[in-house]
């Protein structure tokens, strides 16, 4: 174990010398402390404002917080995923003279440090802004660093080095578990159809006995509810349920037979991950288990010189089980009917209806703005460069399909809360516009953050500088529409929001075709 002890501290102390010499560290500290100064002066009237000010309120964010971790490490335990092994751990770690639980038990303290940040932060929001007692909340502490996590390595080794019970059986434990997060799901709809949409209907959801009762993840609810808000017979028993089993699980990991048959699986894992990281570097999307699977395709081609780039890409998309199809399709519908949903329970927001819909699609812009676009891709070929067409054309039809998918999906997320919303057909059209708008600045505004900085910063320092433009772009706009709509009413301000957001998207547009040219000279 001394050799795990010095090659954490090795590896700590190599990374931090290597981030010391990139300057884009610096950008990255600034950034990180502004962020953390501007949380500890906003959070609390951010937490007042979501009603978690209260243990009530706190205790169901923790239990948010708890869904989001604990079921999604078990399904990736039982699938021996989850745990990462850079490449040269899998060749000093999985060859060195400890036992395979040792070396897993190396992989998952990892992640502990991660914890006890998070804890550290939580006991100061708790005891700061929620008014909890400050015991309460360290003695939160010392159940999620320690007991937390003495279970999940009894459950990590159980499931990912396990070697005795049958396969078939360990891969009906993810159904199982998926199972159980559907019933919750389905319960906390029915909570909300009878109550509203609020944080009284979450705390009321985790308030219901049986929710409590579910093995493990309700008892860990329970133990939340106990420490934060105060002890019931209910939230008693379970905390009781739940240390009994980590201490008979921590018995059955140490006695259980364990000779590395998941080293295979542990080393595909690393390999798979690493291209993930990799890809992730370049600003593309990976998905880790099967590889991607492309259709035949054919295409006529129509058109000459630049023209042909659109071809291109239009053939690599028919080649796609979905076509232009994909995970931001789900994510612009999804976001549709959930403007509708939250409608129906929010009727006051039907006086600004236009702008709920434009700034529910601008948010889900800046979130995804650090994915690599088809024209990023175009950016690394020669032979955009190589065409022998003018600057104008090369970047028009390297963007177009890009346009259409901003089309399609715009047509996603307004027209399921336009129809709800009743919005005129012409406000429809343009709304769909001016989302089309946002997609463009994404488009153009990322030539412009290539030019700028290049490989100074890296690829996450290049998606701020996008994102630092785009949200100038938005704020602008913004800007323009609330002076307009305070001086000359709602219905001007929209007309005034699209038509300066045509004006700085055709600004943007023209001053990338101008750097483009530059860059295909340098180039």
């Amino acid at each position: 174990m001394n050799g795990f002890v010095y090659l954490y501290k090795t590896t700590l102390k190599n990374r931090t010398i290597k981030a010391l010499k990139k300057p884009v560290t610096y950008v990255y500290l600034i950034f990180i402390g502004w962020y953390l100064f501007s949380m500890v002066f906003g959070m609390g009237s951010l937490l007042k404002s979501l009603h978690f000010d209260e243990p009530e309120g706190f205790a169901a964010a923790l239990t948010i917080l708890m869904f989001a971790i604990i079921p999604a490490n078990m399904i990736s335990y039982t699938k021996r995923k989850g745990l990462l092994f850079r490449p040269s751990e899998v060749q000093f770690v999985f060859t060195a003279p400890v036992t395979p639980k040792q070396v897993l038990l190396f992989a998952q303290v990892k992640s502990i440090a991660l914890g006890i940040l998070l804890g550290i932060w939580l006991v100061f929001l708790g005891s700061i802004y929620c008014h909890i007692p400050l015991w309460r909340m360290l003695l939160y502490f010392l159940f999620s660093v320690m007991i937390e996590n003495v279970l999940e390595a009894s459950i990590m080794i159980s499931l990912y080095g396990n070697e005795t019970i049958s396969e078939k059986i360990i891969k009906k434990l993810p159904i199982l578990l998926y199972g159980i997060m559907i019933i919750f799901v389905l319960a906390g709809f029915y909570v909300v159809s009878l109550n509203g949409f609020s944080i009284s209907s979450v705390q009321k959801f985790l308030s219901i006995p049986w929710i409590q009762c579910v093995p493990l993840i309700g008892w860990c609810i329970a133990i939340i509810r106990l420490i934060i808000i105060g002890p019931t017979v209910l939230n008693i028993v379970c905390t009781v349920l739940y240390c009994l089993t980590t201490i008979l699980l921590t018995l059955y990991a140490y006695k259980m037979k364990c000779n590395g048959e998941y080293y295979e699986d542990a080393m595909k894992f690393a390999d798979d991950y690493q291209d993930i990281m990799n890809k992730k570097k370049r600003g593309e999307v990976g998905r880790l288990g099967k590889k991607k699977k492309f259709n035949n395709a054919t295409i006529n081609y129509k058109g000459n010189f630049a023209k042909a780039i659109f071809y291109r890409q239009l053939l690599e998309y028919k080649k796609n089980k979905f076509f232009i199809f994909g995970g931001n399709t789900l994510v612009a519908l999804a976001a549709g009917i959930g403007i509708a949903v939250f409608a129906h329970y929010n009727p006051e927001m039907i006086k600004v209806k236009e702008f709920v819909i434009l700034g529910v699609a601008a948010y889900i812009m800046i979130i995804f703005s650090g994915y690599a676009t088809r024209w990023s891709k175009e950016l690394e070929n020669p032979y955009t460069f190589l065409i022998p067409d003018n600057p104008f054309r090369k970047v028009w039809y390297a963007t177009m399909i890009e346009h259409i998918r901003a089309f399609v999906d715009g047509l996603l997320i307004t027209i399921p809360a336009a129809i709800y919303l009743k919005i005129s057909f012409i406000n429809t059209i343009l709304i769909i516009i001016i989302i089309m708008c946002l997609k463009a600045n994404k488009l153009y505004t990322e030539m412009l953050s290539e030019f700028l900085v290049g490989q100074t910063l890296g690829a996450f320092g290049k998606s701020l500088i996008k994102l630092l433009m785009q949200s100038i772009v938005i704020g602008l706009a913004v800007l323009a529409a609330v002076l307009t709509g305070i001086a000359m009413g709602l219905k001007i301000a929209f007309f005034v929001l699209l038509v300066v957001m045509l004006g700085l998207t055709l600004a943007i547009a023209m001053g990338a075709v101008v750097l483009f040219d530059k860059m295909e000279t340098v180039n």
